[in-house]
This record gives C-alpha cells, structure tokens and sequence, in this order.
C-alpha cells in the first residue's frame, strides 16, 4: 500500500506521547509541529507541504493553504470548532473534513462550572488576598437559588446545565434551534437572550463563531446585564466585542470569565488586568482525557476515510 504522509499542525496534538505513538500505529510518514505554537497562514503551506492528510487544531485551513498543497485529500478535526476552516475552499476543491461533534464537552463544561463557583463564592479573589497577605473574609453568594442562562444548547451548553442541575439554581436556556420539547423534558425554561441577559445572575456563552454570531454580545446586550452579573465566555472569542467589553467593566459592576480571546494568546491588555475579568489561555477543551479524546477522534476519523487497521500500514 502506498505510504500517506500526515502533517499534524496542532501543537498540543504533537506535544502528547500517546497521540504520536497510536497515530504511527497507522501511518508511516508523519510530520509533527514541535515548534509548541500555533502555525501562521503564512507558515502552514510549507510545513504541510505535499501531505496528502491533515490534522489541524486552531490553524487555519484556507484557499491559500489548499491551493499550494495540491497533494492534500483530506482535513482531520482536532477539536470540535470549526470556524478556522474555509469551507467554500475546501468543497471547491472537493476535499472533505473530519470532525467528532462534542468530543470535548465534558472538559469545557466543567471549567464553566467552576467558573461559575470561583466568582461566585469569591474563592479566586480570596487565594489572591491570602497569597499578597491580607485577611480578607467574603464567602461571596450561592449558585443554589439564582438564575443561569446557558446561550447556546448545543453538545457543551446541554452538559453544562447537567452539571448544574444539583445546585437547584433556575436554568434558562436560548438556542437558534428549536429546543422546546428537550428543555422541557428536562424542566429548563427557554428564553430569548434578552430575557437571559437582564435578569440571570450568571451568563454562559457556548455558541459557534460565524459571520453571523461576530460580536454577538456587544455594548447593547452588555448594557443589559443585571448589577452583579457574572458573564462567562469558554465557546470563541469574537462572540463578544471585547473593546466593548473593556469599556463595560469600567463603568458597571459586572464581573467577567473569559477562556477564549479574538486575538490569542492575549496578555497584558486591559482585560487580562482587570480585577473584573478571571482569564484562562484556552484550556476549556484541553483536560488530559479531552486532549486523548479529540486526538483519537481525529486519527479514528483517518483511519475510517483511508479504509486503514492498524495492521494495514
């Protein structure tokens, strides 16, 4: 059989042992990025090359991308979101992409989770008192008794509100799609965004990016925010207007949760210092065990477009 080179671009792909060995169980002729950053547009179409297969995480695959790599047959998701790939690119060039809807939910929707019980329960401003020396005893408020919003119902958003159903907290939930008769099934209450927005203690964000969802969360809907509000964004960073969101937390008492950034990695900005915004660098869907599952996803989708066993190298 003829030997297909693999060109893995994700760095956390590369970076994992286990995902190297099990996916040279399959292939022969595969090129790691071991540079540990995410490549460029510019830097993809030399380190792909001639591969005729492609794992990507958070780089782009894009026209430019397809049209120096003629090779390329076929993308392979590492990772459920799949707003870094130009699809009217890779249609028109008849090449299809893998991907495993939900591989990871469970590792982004317990850091909501905790999100969520960190600011609430004031438990990540009182490390930081302790650690610079003052005594400082506010234990915050309770999930238990407050109202949630989940926008966006998708795979994420569904097992966020599982995990919160313990706590007894009113859960209202909005989604493009019709989710009527699930949310009452499981005795949620469906909502528009506005609704959401003006009386839930606690926002939640698991929404795609696309053109249509850019800055769906911009001034107007961050004025809508009850005092208090704890807003969380673990799903894209271009979902909210961030220079809106800079302004808003300087004039309303809101506090803010943010995994995901428009521009990463993002440090030293006003966002990344403020005392109102608790930021991780995009490690909701990067638990070992999410890492393991997205990785194996990507290589069992290869194996199923290649017709390929482990014994068939």
């Amino acid at each position: 059989m003829k030997k297909i080179r693999v060109a893995v671009t994700s760095p956390s792909f590369s970076a994992n042992l286990i995902l190297r060995q099990e996916l040279k169980n399959v292939f022969d002729n595969i090129c790691f990025n071991d540079s540990k950053k995410n490549l460029s547009s510019q830097e993809m179409p030399q380190f792909v090359g001639q591969s005729e297969a492609l794992i990507v995480g958070l780089e782009k695959v894009d026209s430019h991308l397809l049209e120096s790599c003629p090779n390329l047959r076929v993308v392979s998701k590492y990772g459920v979101g799949l707003n870094n790939i130009d699809f009217e690119a890779t249609n028109q060039k008849k090449i299809p992409v893998l991907h495993t809807p939900g591989v990871n939910r469970r590792s982004v929707s317990e850091l909501t989770i905790g999100y969520m019980l960190g600011i609430s329960r004031n438990i990540f401003n009182s490390v930081m008192n302790i650690r610079s020396g003052h005594w400082v005893k506010d234990g915050g408020f309770e999930i238990s008794g407050k109202k949630v919003g989940i926008i966006g119902f998708g795979n994420i958003g569904q097992d966020v509100a599982r995990l919160l159903a313990p706590f007894g907290a009113t859960i209202l939930v909005n989604d493009i799609k019709p989710i009527d008769n699930l949310v009452e099934a499981l005795k949620y209450q469906t909502s528009s965004i506005e609704k959401i927005l003006r009386e839930c203690d606690i926002v939640s964000l698991h929404i795609p990016y696309d053109q249509s969802t850019h800055h769906l969360i911009g001034k107007k809907e961050l004025d809508m925010l009850k005092d208090g509000a704890i807003l969380i964004n673990t799903s894209r960073g271009g979902i909210v207007d961030e220079g809106a969101l800079a302004r808003c937390i300087e004039s309303k008492n809101i506090f803010v949760a943010l995994d995901v950034f428009e521009i990463e990695p993002q440090i030293g900005t006003l966002l990344t210092e403020s005392k109102k915004v608790y930021c991780t660098p995009h490690i909701g869907g990067n638990s070992k065990e999410a890492v393991l599952s997205m990785g194996r996803a990507a290589i069992e989708n290869l194996k199923q477009h290649f017709s390929l066993d482990n014994d068939d190298r």
